[in-house]
């Protein structure tokens, strides 16, 4: 007879007798049947070594010796045998088995009541053990999953609650039934009643009760109602530590009146559920909130499950999957079963074709006994809030919020007009019953409704939803419906931005929000006349957040999707054009100069040189001459704009563009060396500025911060420290310590008390702001390497001679990062050639500075090597170069 056959006829002998389970039988008969069918498991697992099942069982937590388990599958065994041993080789038989095992073949709870009745087990009338070392459990506990990762965190605060109810709360998927299931194990082993009952109605609910009321309390199980009562009021008197296990809650509706007591010293009752209602607590409860693994976990599950030539890139799917317990554990059988490596599986799971069924295995290949997929869990909790109040709003709050970001939404993108315009329209779509209009009060209360589902994370204004749960949304919505979510997201992503204000923390969420949405479907946002207006702003906020790098990313991509779309003569594809070059700029790429003044060539043809779009294309060259140090040609295009945006009626003097220009102006004029007459400019620009705009608005702002800083470099420290403290003040409290203007004014502040002699107090806040750029600015941002370099002056001034040689390596980065063209280059191959002569090094000269980092950074071929190689030839040879010579090398 096969262990199948032998479990079967056992199962069925203890279901015919469940209070004298093999009464039939001899004891030593019943042992003997009980080592037999030990054995038998043993073989249908493909006979591991003892060893190997011992390997696994350490790994699990038992501490079980060789030996013993030796004995417990030995054919020669007799006499005694140990719970723990048992469970123990049941642990490594499902975890090495060679052949697939059905579920219930290794599951403790259909070994543990016929161990309890062959191995001399007594019972007292109310069916409780006797002795206080055998533990009872009534109800199959589920299936330990293979590869099980213990959460030693959650389990403590299990362990450590006072509360004698525990509501284990999370998403479908966390992981709440094998950690309920583990601790359940644990309270059995030291000889506590533990109840499992399978939660999901009613009527399963009863009849588990009924159950336990006929073993232990003598009810009469044909009367299941008032057995399952009697069962809770012997549960209240009883001093007999109990556990009872409500798994798979739906809501507490279900529980009715069948909650175990609460004020019982020795007994507890824990709760899965995917809900969060304050109901569930009862009397004395607590919530304990299940989440994803935490990464390691995630990885370490994935070794241990994975074949190891399949696991070359466990981190990334962990990731991709969001560490959660379940996923993992489909995708891990998936790979396995269809060999197909992590980073095969990545590639499958970037393709947004792909549906979630795609990437799991099918439903009869599922691990660890579960019936559904995660796509198939989540699908029935969004059908279930849909239908509770507010009626038809959680799908399309979902679907929201699968094309936004994971990591937070904040709430305010779900309440602008643009949101709950499209949502109205979804809910009616689906239940014409219902009224077109929502108001706030009903999208908060359909974001609370996600929350109480678990479906989603609602708190401190932001709202989470987990990426798989994106997922299975997104593959739940026709692929023309997408789009127009998306176009909703950046509809209710600009209404945000709009209303966000200054705050640091809005505009990084609402950031990274717009990444999200354009990564996923940049193409869904366009019309015929040119992209979202929400990319095009989040391209501008990413460069003034110092992220240069990401904003000429997403401008080149828009420009070529823009040049795909609408051609190279769109107007649209040459406002985009100027963006790029307006940031290229600003990284220090000269050639943008170029690509600038083509724009313009282009828009000066069709619309004349003072239409607005024009101007605004020649704005940004005028700042792009600036940065290469063409100071002249910069004055001159930025007078030009000004004068003709003071002229035209749509501007005139007062409009924040024409402000705008007016500050670039003083600004080049500064740069250009008129320091005092920048500084009495912005003296005027401030004031007009406030008028206009008021005293907290940005432009104020800037326009306080360059007046400061000519203050200080025409050497009125006094007045410039008084100006750069309002300002940073201003700017703390709007921007945040973080944000890349506060910083300069920060910086600006540091070096006007250095005018003032108060060296300690300027390097404390030099080295807070130079923390804060490493970690907000990009590596090659000319700002933060022209900070470093004005670091390793300091240290120089201050009698460092190391510093020369860190001088030296951050102006070759410089040369690295924006070429040999640009003003800041220019300046310190100046300060570089300055020092250097300081140490030793006679007749230096700046030129021959910036060849000399310019040759270090040119690739092998390029042919300006020789020319500039042959220059310092000539210095060594005691030439001096020739003037064409040297303005070439300024890239004049």
């Amino acid at each position: 007879m096969s262990v199948a056959d032998k479990v079967s006829s056992v199962v069925q002998r203890w279901t015919q007798d469940h209070a004298g389970l093999w009464r039939v039988m001899p004891a030593d008969a019943q042992r003997d049947e009980f080592r037999a069918c030990l054995r038998e498991l043993h073989t249908r697992a493909g006979r591991p070594s003892v060893d190997a099942i011992k390997a696994v069982t350490d790994t699990a937590g038992f501490t079980v010796g060789r030996s013993t388990i030796a004995a417990a599958l030995s054919v020669n065994g007799s006499g005694g045998l140990k719970w723990p041993t048992v469970e123990a080789v049941l642990v490594g038989l499902r975890s090495l088995a060679r052949a697939k095992l059905d579920p219930w073949e290794t599951e403790a709870s259909e070994w543990r009541p016929r161990f309890d009745a062959a191995f001399g087990t007594e019972r007292s009338r109310s069916g409780r053990p006797k002795t206080d070392d055998v533990a009872f459990v009534l109800g199959p506990l589920p299936m330990e999953a293979a590869h099980y990762q213990p959460r030693r965190e959650l389990a403590g605060r299990i362990h450590e609650s006072k509360a004698t109810t525990c509501v284990l709360s999370g998403l479908g998927g966390v992981g709440k039934t094998q950690l309920t299931a583990r601790y359940a194990r644990d309270r059995a082993a030291k000889g506590d009643l533990v109840v499992w009952v399978d939660a999901s109605s009613v009527e399963a609910i009863e009849s588990r009760l009924a159950d336990a009321g006929a073993e232990y309390a003598d009810a009469d199980p044909a009367r299941p109602a008032q057995a399952a009562d009697r069962f809770l009021a012997w549960l209240a008197g009883t001093p007999q530590p109990w556990l009872i296990v409500l798994d798979a809650l739906p809501d507490v509706g279900v529980l009715g009146r069948r909650r175990p007591p609460a004020d019982v010293a020795t007994g507890r009752t824990l709760i899965t559920t995917r809900r969060r209602d304050t109901a569930l607590l009862g009397g004395n409860g607590a919530f304990v909130d299940i989440r994803e693994f935490p990464p390691g976990h995630a990885e370490d599950y994935l070794r241990d499950a994975l074949r190891a030539h399949l696991a070359d890139d466990v981190t990334g799917v962990a990731a991709d999957l969001g560490f959660l317990p379940l996923a993992l554990g489909q995708a891990a059988a998936f790979m396995n079963d269809l060999k197909v490596p992590c980073s095969g599986y990545r590639q499958r799971f970037a393709d947004r074709r792909k549906r979630l069924p795609e990437l799991l295995p099918g439903t009869s290949a599922l691990p660890d006994g579960y019936q559904q997929t995660v796509a198939v869990t989540w699908s029935l909790s969004i059908e279930a809030a849909d239908r509770e109040p507010p009626v038809g709003l959680a799908r399309p709050l979902l679907r929201l919020s699968a094309v936004l970001d994971p990591g937070g939404i904040p709430d305010q993108v779900f309440y602008s007009d643009a949101a709950r315009n499209w949502l109205g329209y979804e809910r009616t779509h689906d239940h014409g019953d219902l009224p077109a209009g929502l108001d706030p009060d009903t999208v908060h209360d359909g974001l609370q409704r996600l929350h109480l589902f678990n479906l989603a994370s609602y708190e401190a204004g932001l709202v989470r939803v987990h990426n798989l749960v994106q997922r299975a949304v997104q593959d739940q919505c026709p692929v023309a419906e997408l789009g127009e979510v998306a176009w909703a997201a950046a509809d209710a992503l600009l209404a945000a931005w709009l209303a966000a204000g200054g705050s640091p923390e809005r505009v990084e969420r609402l950031r990274a929000n717009t990444r999200v949405l354009a990564g996923g479907h940049i193409d869904d946002l366009w019309l015929v006349h040119g992209p979202h207006p929400v990319l095009i702003g989040y391209g501008m906020n990413l460069g003034q957040a110092g992220q240069v790098r990401a904003a000429i990313s997403h401008f080149e991509r828009l420009t070529e999707i823009a040049e795909q779309r609408l051609g190279r003569e769109h107007d649209s594809t040459r406002g985009l054009r100027g963006q790029l070059g307006a940031w290229q700029t600003h990284a220090g790429d000269m050639s943008s100069i170029d690509l600038l003044l083509q724009v313009v060539a282009e828009k000066t043809r069709d619309h004349g040189r003072d239409h607005p779009n024009t101007l605004y294309t020649r704005h940004n060259l005028a700042m792009a001459y600036l940065q290469a140090g063409a100071y002249e040609q910069a004055l001159s295009e930025m007078e030009q704009v000004l004068v003709a945006r003071r002229r035209i009626r749509m501007y005139g003097p007062d409009h924040p563009l024409t402000l705008t220009t007016w500050h670039n102006y003083a600004l080049i004029q500064g740069e250009s060396g008129d320091a005092t007459g920048a500084a009495s400019e912005f003296a005027t620009i401030v004031a007009e500025t406030v008028r206009v705009l008021g005293s907290k608005h940005h432009d104020t702002l800037s326009a306080q911060h360059e007046h400061a800083r000519w203050l200080n470099m025409s050497g009125d420290h006094t007045t410039a420290k008084a100006v750069y403290e309002s300002v940073v003040t201003a700017r703390l409290d709007l921007l945040g310590p973080a944000n890349p203007d506060t910083l300069l004014s920060q910086e600006g502040l540091a070096f006007a008390l250095k005018g003032l002699g108060d060296e300690e107090a300027a390097k404390v806040i030099l080295d807070e702001v130079r923390a804060h750029q490493a970690r907000v600015l990009d590596a090659d941002n000319p700002d933060l390497l022209m900070s470093l370099i004005y670091e390793a002056i300091e240290r120089l001034d201050a009698g460092d001679p190391d510093a020369l040689d860190d001088l030296v390596l951050r102006f070759e980065n410089l040369v690295r990062a924006v070429g040999g063209g640009h003003r800041h280059v220019l300046t310190t191959a100046q300060d570089v050639a300055f020092y250097r002569e300081q140490a030793g090094e006679r007749d230096l000269n700046p030129m021959i500075v910036l060849i000399e980092g310019l040759l270090k950074v040119l690739p092998a071929d390029d042919p300006l090597r020789e020319y500039y190689g042959r220059i310092l030839d000539d210095r060594q040879d005691g030439t001096p170069p020739e003037g064409r010579a040297v303005r070439k090398a300024y890239g004049e």
